[in-house]
C-alpha cells in the first residue's frame, strides 16, 4: 500500500515540472527596428480579463509611448503610429487566471509583429501569476526593437 503513495507522489511531482508558459511570436523578418510616438490600442469588445485594458495602456506608456483608446480598428487614423489589437481569455482552477492572450501590432494596417501567450494547465502554480506581470513580459517581446 505504501508504494501507491510513492507512485502518486512521483506522478504529481512530474506534473509540477511541466513548462510554465509558452509564447509564440512572429515578425516581418525584414523589419529590424522601427519607431513611432504613439500607440492606438483597440479595446477588446467583450473583455473577460479584469483590468487588462488599463494594464496594457500602462505597460505601453511605461515603454515611452503615448496611448489612445479605440473602440474598433476602423477608428485608427493616420495619427496612429501603431495600432495594438489584443484578445485574452481566462480559465478557472480554484481561481480565475489569464490563460491566454494574443497581441498584434500594426502600422498602416500592416501586421508588424504578433505575440501569443499561453499558460500551462495542470499543477503549475505560476499560472496564477498576476495579469500585469504576464502582460509586461509579453509586450516586452512584442515591442522589442520598436522605439518611441
Amino acid at each position: 500500500m505504501k508504494w501507491h503513495w510513492i507512485v502518486l507522489s512521483v506522478m504529481l511531482a512530474g506534473c509540477a515540472l511541466t513548462q510554465k508558459e509558452s509564447m509564440s511570436s512572429g515578425a516581418d523578418t525584414h523589419l529590424h527596428s522601427t519607431s513611432g510616438r504613439n500607440v492606438c490600442i483597440v479595446r477588446e469588445p467583450e473583455p473577460v480579463v479584469a483590468d487588462l485594458d488599463s494594464i496594457v495602456h500602462a505597460t505601453v506608456q511605461e515603454m515611452g509611448f503615448a496611448t489612445f483608446a479605440l473602440r474598433d480598428e476602423d477608428e485608427a487614423t493616420n495619427s496612429c503610429d501603431f495600432v495594438l489589437l489584443y484578445r485574452a481569455s481566462r480559465s478557472w482552477d480554484i481561481l480565475f487566471y489569464m490563460s491566454s492572450a494574443s497581441f498584434r501590432l500594426l502600422r498602416h494596417n500592416v501586421l508588424l509583429r504578433y505575440v501569443d501567450y499561453r499558460s500551462s494547465d495542470g499543477l503549475v502554480f505560476d499560472k496564477y501569476e498576476s495579469t500585469q506581470n504576464k502582460t509586461r513580459r509579453t509586450l516586452a517581446i512584442l515591442f522589442n526593437d520598436v522605439k518611441p
